[in-house]
Parts: structure tokens; sequence; C-alpha cells
């Protein structure tokens, strides 16, 4: 459960850094102050939530940056890492609903069927969505 949490709110800090007011501290800082900015911002939020690990991508200006913060077992005490695979829960919902308005879009689904209706515009949809 806390990996998951944790996973979740390292993207949605993620996002926050990105979007939010901090944007704009990264346009002419180079690692060390991209670095000292992350840390900024998720110690706090890992102390707060008492979250025992996260990993953070950024991509800015097409360079990526990693920072690993914490443990990804808390009884084994091993670190967070690159390679660290966190549990995100639930995201397939979000690829399948645009792929539903996608669809929909294409007229090859009616969103106002019944679920209990055969999908019957399958065979087309593949034509119609991706030709």
């Amino acid at each position: 459960m806390r990996r998951m949490f944790a996973a979740k709110t390292g993207l949605i800090m993620t996002s926050s850094l990105l979007i939010g007011g901090n944007a704009w501290a990264f346009e002419d800082a180079d690692k060390a102050d991209i670095e000292a900015l992350t840390e900024d911002t998720i110690a706090p939020l890992m102390a707060e939530h008492r979250i025992p690990g996260m990993a953070v991508a950024l991509s800015i200006k097409g360079q990526p940056y990693y920072f690993n913060y914490g443990v990804a077992d808390q009884e084994a005490k091993t670190p967070v890492t690159d390679e660290t695979l966190f549990e995100l829960g639930s995201v397939s919902k979000i690829f399948t609903a645009t792929l539903a308005a996608y669809a929909a879009s294409n007229d090859a689904l009616s969103l106002s069927d019944s679920a209990s209706q055969p999908l019957k515009a399958a065979p087309s949809m593949r034509s119609r969505c991706w030709n």
C-alpha cells in the first residue's frame, strides 16, 4: 500500500514541479540547482506523509534527470534506485477511457450504448481508428 501511495504521490509531485509555480526555476538551472529544488520539495512531502521511498524523473529541455529518495523495502532497507518498480494502480483506466473516447469520435463506438450490449463496432473500429 505504501509503495503504491509513494508512486502516485511521486507522479503528482513531478507534475506540480513542472506545471506549477516552480517550473520557472528550471529555466537556467544546472543539475545541482534542479537537485536542490527537487530535494526541497520531496523531503518535506515524504516526512509529512511518512513515505518510505520515492523516485522522481524530470525531463527539462529534453534532458532527463533522475532522483531517488528513501527505501523501496523498509524491512530490508533496500534503497530506491533508477530500477525500482512502483505499483501505479488504476493507470490503465486512463488509457481505456482515452481509447473509448477516440473510438467514439470516429463513430466506431457509441458511448450511449448499454454496457451489456455486445460491441458490434469492434471489427470496423480497427479500420476506422488505426488505418
